[in-house]
């Protein structure tokens, strides 16, 4: 598996609202101010079975077969691949701030699956059945989407964005804390919807599956990052840049 190479192994160390953030081996350089999560998701930071949140404490704890494999830069051991039956990762605690806003960033990886005509889920925050529910997926009708449910449920059906059939894919999804959210691919606005949305509760918080209905990812993830503010266009063309 090979992605577009975007920079070397180097090593940066960067300062953020916390302190200094540890580097994750491909030398991430994206915002950091607002940053409170952030999982390289690299082989250099797995420590006993869990990858290390190098910002906050909510480590996630991986289940099932899930290897290390090259992230978006092209560095070996930069991104871990779930196998798209059994592998997957628990948080320890809900990411998503209490209230407000946010930006989630995620790299995925989609080995043709959702091309397949199979429904698969990188990202599940929350469950319906506690109202609120942050889903980064994909199924043969909605090529990409975002569904953010709560008391008024909304979809980020990206029609004319989609996983790459190879090589790796950046998204990010944004709320504004009161009504809209936004949905980027690959640093380019690809949805907006508007209404009413609740914070997800914390309930099978995962990566790799989306638990209620066993929806595996079949691909690699790699550099999960939450903010605590809707970042700006700049900065999500820094992400996109960031391996």
């Amino acid at each position: 598996m090979q992605g577009v190479i975007r920079s070397g192994l180097i090593i940066n160390v960067v300062e953020g609202a916390g302190g200094i953030i540890a580097p994750g081996p491909a030398g991430w350089s994206g915002p950091t101010s607002g940053l409170i999560h952030r999982w390289p998701l690299a082989l250099a930071n797995f420590v006993s079975g869990a990858d290390d949140d190098v910002v906050g404490t909510d480590n996630i704890t991986e289940s099932g077969t899930v290897s290390s494999t090259s992230g978006p830069s092209g560095a070996a051991d930069t991104a871990r691949l779930f196998d798209g039956a059994t592998g997957f990762g628990t948080l320890a605690s809900s990411p998503l701030p209490a209230s407000g806003p946010f930006t989630v960033s995620l790299w995925g990886f989609d080995t043709n699956a959702a091309q397949g005509g199979l429904s698969v889920t990188p990202l599940n925050f929350g469950t319906n059945a506690n109202a609120n529910v942050l889903r980064i997926g994909a199924s043969p009708s909605n090529p990409f989407i975002v569904q953010y449910s709560g008391p008024a449920g909304v979809t980020l059906d990206a029609s004319t964005a989609k996983w790459a059939s190879s090589g790796w894919t950046n998204v990010v999804v944004t709320f504004d804390g009161s009504s809209t959210s936004q949905l980027f691919v690959n640093a380019a606005s690809a949805s907006t919807a508007t209404g009413i949305m609740g914070q997800p509760s914390f309930a099978s918080d995962t990566i790799g599956v989306k638990p209620a209905t066993a929806s595996f990812w079949p691909g690699a993830l790699a550099q999960l990052a939450v903010y605590n503010r809707v970042l700006s266009g700049s900065e999500i063309t820094q992400l996109f840049n960031a391996q």
